[in-house]
């Protein structure tokens, strides 16, 4: 792996992991658009397939749990929560 091992650290103020290198925000914006794939899917096949109202629903539910799943196993382990954004960039690292 090539660069900085980590993507992501904690937000100042929050408990939540926020993107801290190029390829945290390039998984970030992975994630936001394999959600609107899943639901630009949902709404042709919704067109092509009306005899099956649920079809739609379910495509969204299973590639958004899926997105979800694959960010967070990727993103897991290049996070570091004991850090925070204005301790990494300050220059602070553990």
């Amino acid at each position: 792996m090539t660069g900085n091992p980590i993507w992501f650290v904690r937000a100042d103020n929050a408990n939540r992991p926020h993107p801290v290198s190029p390829e945290g925000w390039a998984m970030l914006l992975g994630l936001v658009m394999a959600c609107l794939v899943a639901a630009v899917t949902a709404v042709v096949i919704s067109y092509v397939m009306p005899e099956l109202p649920w079809l739609p629903a379910a495509i969204v539910i299973v590639l958004g749990v899926g997105d979800a799943i694959a960010f967070y196993f990727i993103a897991r382990p290049r996070t570091d929560m004991s850090i925070t954004v204005s301790g990494f960039n300050s220059g602070r690292t553990s």
